[in-house]
């Protein structure tokens, strides 16, 4: 079959599995979120009934998701197996407050 998505098991020396090609190379493009962070800040007429003269909320991730048509593993690991783990997604919220 054309179809085919691994080379065919032999038994001794097999010349076809040998031969340069461009058969196995795959499209891994994608389109990646690796930093995000959202903040806002309260306005001071909320913020100095409390004794703060500014405060600031927010939540910051770092590779959240990635888009691709290729799905058997992470495109950006740089290995040709995908035997190494994936980048760790991290999300991160936050306050500060200035007196």
């Amino acid at each position: 079959s054309q179809d085919v998505f691994l080379p065919r098991l032999t038994y001794g020396k097999n010349t076809q599995n040998q031969v340069s090609s461009t058969w196995w190379k795959k499209d891994i493009s994608f389109l990646r979120l690796k930093t995000v962070e959202l903040g806002y800040t309260l306005p001071k007429s909320f913020t100095r009934k409390y004794g703060s003269s500014n405060t600031r909320i927010y939540i910051s991730g770092n590779d959240l998701f990635y888009f691709s048509k290729f799905k058997l593993w992470d495109p950006e690991l740089d290995t040709g197996t995908g035997l190494k783990y994936p980048a760790m997604r991290s999300v991160m919220f936050g306050l500060d407050f200035k007196f």
